[in-house]
């Protein structure tokens, strides 16, 4: 629950927008996971309905196999940029901690 984290964040006297940061780059993370795993489902159909069969039947297929390598060049793209964003959003989220007991004091000094 984003809220309780941010509720955690302010009572430790770090900024409640971390949370906030780090739900956005995992949205991205996971829109960036979604779009490629839809191009590969996109490249199979592709190649199992268009282009196998039109190579069976000896069609020219050129413009096919061309958008195909397109796609495959789209995936390869977007999986370079897919690390990177995990990285981000992992080092956003180790700087949010983990919620402790309710009954364990809370102050900005270690010796309170």
């Amino acid at each position: 629950d984003p809220g309780k984290y941010r509720d955690y964040m302010k009572k430790r006297f770090k900024p409640a927008e971390w949370v906030d940061e780090v739900l956005a780059k995992d949205v991205e993370w996971r829109d960036m996971t979604s779009q490629i795993d839809q191009i590969r489902r996109d490249v199979n159909s592709l190649q199992k309905n268009i282009i196998a069969p039109k190579k069976k039947a000896k069609e020219p297929c050129d413009e096919e196999v061309a958008q195909m390598k397109d796609m495959q060049k789209q995936i390869k793209a977007l999986e370079k940029e897919l690390p990177e964003i995990a990285k981000v959003r992992d080092s956003l989220l180790n700087k949010i901690g983990n919620i402790v007991d309710p009954e364990v004091p809370i102050s900005k000094e270690e010796e309170e």
